[in-house]
């Protein structure tokens, strides 16, 4: 049986034999760090730092360019490099993006649902429908 790939996704190898599945480019999104009681590091969007942000020991925040722009870098020569080389590099861009966001504590916002004009214009002489 083939196996099947998500979609965008290409399945090749790395210099020293391992198979890769290279999929297309991650967003480019700001990544929330935050620090768990046992003192490992986590990131995450800003969507689920809204919910966690008062739970956990904030670090900060950083726009993600250094990661996004090491993986682009990883995926134009990912064949002349061997796995353990391209886990590195990213847990080096990671390290990177950690230090870039210790210290700017903009917490997560959340931000306002778009519920269309209708939604946002309350029509003068205009009664409530509940009441």
């Amino acid at each position: 049986m083939k196996e099947r790939l998500p979609k965008n996704q290409l399945k090749t190898t790395t210099a020293d034999g391992v198979p890769l599945a290279v999929g297309s480019m991650p967003v480019l999104e700001k990544m929330f760090f935050y620090e768990r009681p046992n003192g490992s590091i986590f990131n995450t969007s800003e969507k689920d730092a809204i919910r966690i942000h008062k739970k956990m020991k904030f670090l900060g925040v950083s726009n993600g360019d250094q990661y996004v722009a090491t993986i682009k870098e990883l995926q134009a020569k990912f064949k002349e490099m061997t796995m353990a080389e391209i886990q590195e590099a990213m847990r080096e861009a990671w390290r990177r993006e950690v230090e870039i966001a210790r210290g700017n504590l903009t917490p997560p916002m959340l931000k306002p649902l778009n519920l269309g004009i209708a939604g946002q214009i309350q029509l003068q002489g205009a009664r409530d429908e509940i009441n």
